[in-house]
């Protein structure tokens, strides 16, 4: 094997998954700085010289230090090397709610399941990132206390549209994100077709992508223009009153009457409302969050037309079904709602056939104080940052599929999503040396405590999932190791190509 090439760090791996190759081979990955300058697959004859002969045959992983570059890292057969993944879906929360999360707290959750990069939503911060003034707080907030990488996304709500986008998009925000419905935050409210058109048309010149929390009722922005999009609100309406008549009933299970109340139709309404905008205005949309397979068809007819519209769901859909939320246990509670196995496996065949197109956490943390109540005032967010990548490995295990979907949905499609897959979501030349060691023998028990969670109530609390991440690598870095965070936060504030974080 070839060490002619000036490096900093070789990673040694005989597992090691290869967008170029679409697989998993043996592999020795070259790092000068913060990127990677090399990647070599190895011959039989190098695996029997590096692996057979060594300590890393066995289940440890070895950190060769030396007092001159390069160091080394030489993975055991039981570990498979990954791209670090990006998670373009994570509310911090911060500031003015930073006992729900915050930068220190979800990013060090982040890098303990190897996560490299998180986009951060607009809201719930106080405020929320819907003008300039409130993107330089949160930037100001948010230094020095990111351990992985953090890209930033604006708010499309009401009011100064074009010049609110511009500003935000100027200043480097990756994206933005939009509600058809109630957020549940006073200060983020909904908009309506004529705004979600105004913003997709100031977004063009940037080709930034405008995100929708896809659920529409009658009660909903969208009916404020009664002479836009009258049929889908009309259908919205329709469908909320007879699911509120569902939800009356006194003899169904309190979250059956929550989950009826919001039912998988508000869903196929907005995302036809989304497709139509997408249609006038040929500007990049995303749907976030799929929680039913019902919307599928209108999105795969859609981009059959070519309309740039992309969609993802979470694992919190994947994972869980509907059948088995505990009545009382208000950490399930999400909106849209966990529901029916049907409409899980409807989401995992989905994406199989690659008509969703990434699996993000959609990490909405909250105290347990405010998962008090009855289903419907309770805060509705699943707390998850980290797990990502565990809990694919295990439900993917089940039905056939392997690393080559999970690192396209989990890394490579959010980092194109975000515009900055230039640099992340694979191991390859000139990208960012940002990697997870994932030991595939191992089990991640879901332990709030040991993740560096705060109180955070969680579904997951209790669950043992196939696989742990051992090591986090941010350029070259390692900030995660096996419980040992780096001592200080690395994380930088990364934006699109060709801008700059003012």
């Amino acid at each position: 094997m070839s060490d002619t090439i000036s490096h900093d760090l070789v990673i040694r791996a005989q597992r090691a998954y290869l967008a170029e190759r679409g697989d998993v081979v043996p592999a020795a990955v070259y790092v000068s700085g913060s990127k990677i300058v090399r990647v070599q697959e190895l011959t039989a004859a190098e695996v029997v010289e590096i692996f057979c002969q060594s300590k890393s045959a066995g289940e440890e992983l070895t950190w060769l230090e030396t007092t001159t570059a390069p160091r080394v890292l030489t993975l055991s057969s039981a570990h498979l090397l990954m791209p670090g993944l990006v998670d373009s879906h994570v509310h911090v929360n911060a500031p003015g709610r930073e006992s729900w999360g915050g930068f220190d707290a979800c990013t060090r959750a982040a890098a303990s399941g190897g996560v490299t990069t998180i986009a951060d939503m607009p809201l719930n911060s106080e405020p929320v990132t819907t003008t300039l003034k409130a993107f330089q707080e949160k930037l100001e907030h948010a230094r020095g206390k990111c351990y992985v990488d953090v890209g930033f996304l604006g708010g499309i709500v009401p009011g100064e549209v074009t010049t609110n986008v511009t500003d935000l998009a100027t200043a480097g925000v990756c994206g933005f994100k939009g509600f058809l419905i109630d957020s549940g935050i006073d200060t983020f409210p909904p908009v309506g077709p004529t705004e979600v058109e105004e913003a997709l048309q100031a977004l063009k010149p940037f080709n930034l992508v405008h995100m929708f929390h896809a659920e529409l009722d009658g009660s909903c922005a969208c009916t404020r223009h009664e002479s836009e999009g009258a049929a889908p609100a009309a259908a919205a309406a329709a469908a909320a009153a007879a699911a509120a008549a569902a939800a009356a009933s006194e003899d169904m299970p309190k979250y059956a009457q929550f989950l009826a109340s919001r039912p998988a139709s508000m869903e196929k309404d907005a995302v036809s409302l989304v497709v139509d905008a997408c249609r006038k205005t040929k500007g990049r949309c995303h749907i976030v969050h799929l929680s039913s397979p019902d919307s599928v068809p209108v999105l795969r007819e859609a981009r059959a037309d070519g309309l740039p519209i992309t969609v993802e769901t979470c694992p919190h859909y994947l994972y869980f079904s509907a059948e088995f939320v505990p009545e009382g246990d208000k950490s399930f509670k999400c909106c849209p709602p966990i529901r029916t196995a049907d409409h899980r496996e409807g989401l995992w065949r989905a994406l199989a056939d690659g008509e969703i197109d990434q699996v993000v956490s959609d990490h909405s943390s909250s105290t347990s104080h405010e998962k008090q109540g009855d289903w419907g005032k309770a805060w509705g967010g699943i707390a998850s940052v980290g797990l990502t990548l565990p809990i694919l490995y295990s439900e993917c295990g089940k039905r056939g599929l392997g690393v080559a979907q999970i690192a396209r949905w989990a890394c490579e499609a959010p980092a194109r999503l975000l515009n900055l897959d230039q640099r992340k979501g694979r191991i390859a030349v000139g990208m960012d040396a940002d990697f997870a060691v994932f030991n595939t023998t191992l089990m991640t028990h879901v332990d709030p405590t040991k993740m560096n969670w705060k109180d955070w109530p969680s579904p997951y609390t209790g669950k043992a999932l196939q696989g742990a991440v051992e090591m986090t690598l941010l350029r070259g870095n390692v900030i995660y190791h096996r419980g040992v965070f780096s001592s200080q936060p690395q994380g930088e504030f990364v934006s699109p190509s060709g801008t700059t974080i003012v």
